[in-house]
């Protein structure tokens, strides 16, 4: 990724071992750190597998087209998936006797009180360093303003969705909401600083999940309009897996 900074680029060594990171984002654990016991992250990532199982069985079934329900459903799905992850993580625990830990893909994004708290620190946080590095810092840097950085920072982020959708879906129909999606979402975080207004907790965290599922239909469009056929060739991690529990699918579907 091509940085705006003007300090002098990476040599082709530390760029090599940034990319492996990416793919790879081990850490040394601190002694002092704070972190989740194994056996916590063993029963989280089993709460997430058939939390997510269970919606996959259910929306196979279920050609709801583009509801309510079926964008919860979309997002429930997309908040558990980070038991793939997890699952790394806790194998590296493992290994190495809990001196070394993956970089977690997500923080419980479920519990962000602000679309700046979603992004920044709950949400997809490997790319979110990436981006952190490669354009928001530098940007800043720069011009000395944390919101344009930021909205430069979704602007970038919204393109490379662009890519990946148009590339996974072969149309481009669905690039501008997608990129709309994230300009929203930039201009959200922005005025959140901006304004500063404060609510009490639970109210913060309604209009958050709110606004995430009212404008999620710009980026979960494409999916959902594939429908069960999408879904059966792309299986969730685990899914045949005998040792998994399964747990029992409604016969019905959500209106």
């Amino acid at each position: 990724m091509t940085t705006f900074s003007r300090k002098p680029l990476l040599t082709f060594q530390s760029f090599s071992l940034k990319i492996l990171w990416i793919f790879f984002p081990i850490l040394p654990k601190k002694p002092a750190e704070n972190r989740d016991s194994l056996i916590y992250c063993i029963m989280l990532m089993f709460i997430k597998i058939f939390i997510n199982h269970w919606i996959y069985r259910w929306s196979i079934q279920c050609d709801m087209g583009l509801t309510l329900s079926k964008i919860f459903m979309l997002y429930l799905s997309i908040m558990t998936i980070s038991y793939i992850f997890d699952a790394q993580m806790i194998i590296v625990r493992i290994a190495t006797q809990d001196k070394y830990t993956l970089e977690s893909y997500t923080d419980s994004p479920i519990l962000s009180l602000s679309l700046g708290e979603f992004w920044g620190q709950r949400y997809n946080r490997i790319v979110h360093k990436v981006l952190r590095e490669a354009i928001f810092e530098p940007i800043r840097s720069e011009l000395s303003s944390s919101n344009i950085a930021g909205f430069m920072t979704f602007i970038v982020s919204g393109l490379l969705h662009v890519h990946v959708c148009i590339a996974v879906f072969q149309n481009t129909s669905s690039a501008f909401p997608t990129f709309m999606f994230f300009i929203i979402h930039g201009i959200g975080c922005c005025l959140e600083k901006i304004m500063k207004i404060k609510f009490p907790k639970f109210i913060r965290w309604i209009i958050t999940h709110i606004f995430i599922l009212i404008t999620s239909p710009l980026m979960f469009q494409p999916f959902i309009e594939k429908g069960s056929p999408f879904l059966m060739l792309n299986p969730p991690l685990f899914i045949d897996v005998e040792w998994t529990p399964k747990l029992p699918v409604p016969n019905f579907c959500p209106q």
